[in-house]
C-alpha cells in the first residue's frame, strides 16, 4: 500500500508586536479547494463580515484553527476579515485580507 500524501494548508501566523496585531501574510492568496490555517499564541477569533470564502463566518481558538475547504465555485476576489486577539487583558484587532486566485 502506498502512503497518503498530506498537503499542508496555507498558514496565517497571527501575533502581537508593540501592542499591535501582526498577520503574516497580511494579504494571503489561496485557491479553490484549499483550507487555511490560522495560528496564534494567544486566544483569538477570526470573523468574515459580508462574504466569506469558507463554510463558517466566525472562527475561535486558542492556538490554531483550520477552516473548511474553499468551494470550487467561490468567486475570485478579495475577502476582508477581522482578527481579534486577547493579549494581556486587552482585545486587539486588525483587518487583513484573503484573496482567491486562479
Amino acid at each position: 500500500m502506498g502512503k497518503t500524501l498530506e498537503v499542508s494548508a496555507p498558514i496565517v501566523m497571527i501575533g502581537v508586536e508593540n501592542g499591535k496585531i501582526v498577520c503574516n501574510p497580511w494579504q494571503m492568496e489561496v485557491r479553490r479547494g484549499e483550507n487555511v490555517q490560522f495560528n496564534c499564541a494567544s486566544a483569538f477569533a477570526v470573523h468574515f463580515s459580508g462574504k466569506t470564502p469558507f463554510p463558517q463566518v466566525s472562527l475561535r481558538g486558542s492556538r490554531s484553527i483550520k477552516t473548511g475547504t474553499i468551494p470550487d465555485d467561490m468567486p475570485y476576489e478579495t475577502y476582508k476579515y477581522f482578527v481579534a486577539v486577547y493579549e494581556n487583558g486587552q482585545v486587539l484587532t486588525a483587518d487583513p485580507d484573503i484573496i482567491i486566485v486562479p
